[in-house]
């Protein structure tokens, strides 16, 4: 998945602090943007189909949060239907399209909710955003772990051999899967997953992370 890093900086124009790995109604956004006036939960997405997977998302992080938005290529804009657009505008989720210029194609919705005891806590946290995404490297870590077993493995069998939260690496093999890099299949109850055949995808890829 290709990181959009443009609109990290326009928020930070706009005097928000950003923070990532934060839980929020039980998940975890791609990027939390906050101030004492605002907790804004922001969902990046790479291609227009993978919108109404992150609307069920950002509902979760209202939970908490006073603001959502969803992040896409601005090229993607016009991929969007109508009637997913609509829904975007009924519960309130913003829309940026990040290019070269941020370009808020729908403006979200504030929610009024307390957030001085997370913005305390944010404060309280020495982590930031480093210069090197530790959420790229477990997205190349579980890519590698899976070209090692090209026979498939779990996602607990994942969690299990690179020591991260089983709900996390769910996170990011959804990504991945989107993306076209990981593939999968129900074995019983379980997922199994592997790597795509297509060996370009994935190459252009990790050139981008």
């Amino acid at each position: 998945m290709i990181i959009m890093t443009g609109y990290h900086e326009w928020f930070k124009s706009k005097g928000y602090k950003l923070k990532k790995n934060i839980s929020l109604g039980g998940k975890i956004p791609d990027l939390i943007a906050y101030k004492n006036s605002g907790l804004i939960a922001i969902e990046e997405k790479k291609y227009a189909k993978e919108i109404p997977d992150a609307i069920g998302q950002c509902l979760h992080y209202l939970q908490q949060a006073n603001k959502v938005f969803i992040v896409i290529p601005h090229k993607q804009i016009e991929k969007i239907s109508d009637s997913t657009l609509k829904v975007l505008k009924i519960n309130g989720i913003g829309l940026i399209g990040n290019s070269e210029k941020i370009n808020i194609v729908i403006e979200a919705r504030s929610f009024d909710k307390p957030i001085e005891h997370l913005v305390r806590k944010f404060e309280e946290r020495k982590e930031s955003i480093s210069k090197i995404d530790k959420t790229d490297i477990l997205r190349k870590n579980i890519i590698k772990l899976l070209k090692l077993n090209p026979e498939g493995l779990t996602i607990v069998e994942i969690s299990k051999k690179i020591g991260i939260n089983r709900n996390t690496v769910a996170k990011y093999i959804y990504e991945l899967s989107g993306a076209g890099i990981i593939q999968h299949r129900k074995i019983g109850t379980a997922k199994l997953c592997f790597l795509a055949e297509t060996k370009k995808k994935r190459k252009e890829w990790m050139a981008f992370t």
